[in-house]
Order: structure tokens, then sequence, then C-alpha cells
């Protein structure tokens, strides 16, 4: 099950993901599934992963899926270590070598029951980022900084409406409280304007 779970996550996001605990699934009322001690990376990256987990764990509504709706009932990553690099050729670490929208939001390819894969909306209810560490480095300027004790949660109800943040982090020896608004999460990973409070 590992070995699935690592290779379809490689052809869809272009990212390779090693599990190095426990894998659990569940089905119904809600499709879920359970990781311990993740680690996501580039294949061909020598830098390093670009995040480290000790848990991660996601709940998605069984029936909303089974109908083309993402509905994330839950997810929980617990202490993220996320490294974000910008190497010498200007290279960006956490940018995948392909969109996942290209393989699942905008596929028009059919099942063999002549049904869409396409996946008609996607929202998040409740998503939660528990004891992170987030660093950048810029090789090219050398410019790189730390967030720690990062914890957030976020929430969307689809992929228009915006998308919420709020949490607390430690910056520079200080602690940072934040709300914060994207007006839609879309225009955002379409690279169209999108603004920010």
């Amino acid at each position: 099950i590992k070995q699935v779970v690592t290779e379809k996550t490689e052809e869809l996001f272009g990212y390779s993901i090693a599990v190095g605990g426990k894998l659990r699934f569940k089905i119904f009322p809600v499709a879920g599934v359970y990781l311990e001690n993740v680690t996501i990376a580039q294949p061909e990256n020598t830098k390093g992963a670009l995040a480290k987990f000790k848990s991660v764990n996601v709940d998605v509504d069984t029936l909303a899926l089974i109908n083309g709706d993402v509905i994330v009932k839950s997810l929980k990553l617990d202490t993220p270590v996320i490294s974000l690099i910008v190497e010498k050729t200007g290279k960006e670490n956490w940018v995948p070598k392909k969109s996942p929208q290209d393989e699942i939001y905008t596929s028009d390819k059919k099942q063999t029951s002549g049904k869409s894969e396409r996946v008609r909306s996607v929202s998040l209810e409740d998503v939660r980022i528990n004891d992170g560490t987030i660093s950048y480095h810029d090789e090219r300027s050398q410019q790189q900084w730390s967030a720690e004790n990062v914890n957030l949660t976020v929430s969307l109800d689809d992929m228009n409406s915006p998308l919420d943040i709020q949490g607390k982090l430690d910056y520079n020896r200080q602690t940072l409280k934040f709300n914060g608004t994207l007006s839609s999460m879309n225009s955002f990973i379409q690279k169209h304007k999108a603004d920010l409070e």
C-alpha cells in the first residue's frame, strides 16, 4: 500500500514521498488516511527534503468524493519542518514538475463508466498545522529567514471563495499573531490577480 501511495503521489504532483512509520486507512463515513514520519521532496533534488512531518491525518467526505466534490473535513499536519530553497539557477524547490490541477482538477479523461474524472469542487473545513517550522534560503542573494512554533488554521468554502488563515508563529524572537484572507484561491493558483488582506 505504501508503494502505491508513493508512486501515485509522484505521478500526480511531481514530488516523491516516503512514509517511515504507520499508514492507516478508513473509508466510511469519511475516507481518511493517517501517515507517520512523512518526507516530501522533488525526486531529483539533492539539497534535502522540501518537508518532513511527524504525522499527517486527512479525512474527506466519502459521499461527496463519489460525486466529484472534494470536501476535506479535517487535515492535520503535526510538527512539519518545511525548507524553501531558491537555488543559484533560480529554481525553486517547492514548485512541482507539473501542476496537480493538470491531472485532477481539469482532467477530461473518462472512466470506463463514462463519468468524468474531473473534480467539480474543493473545500477545506478544518485544516491545521501544529508546531511547525518554516525556513527560506535564496542562494542567489543569501537572503534567509525562519519561523518557528507555527500554528495555524485554514478554511476554504470552494476554490473561488476567500481562503481564510489565522494563527501565530515566532519570528525574529517575537511571537506574531495574524489573520489573513486571500480573495480567491483559484485566481492565486492560476497566477491571476488575488488580493491579500
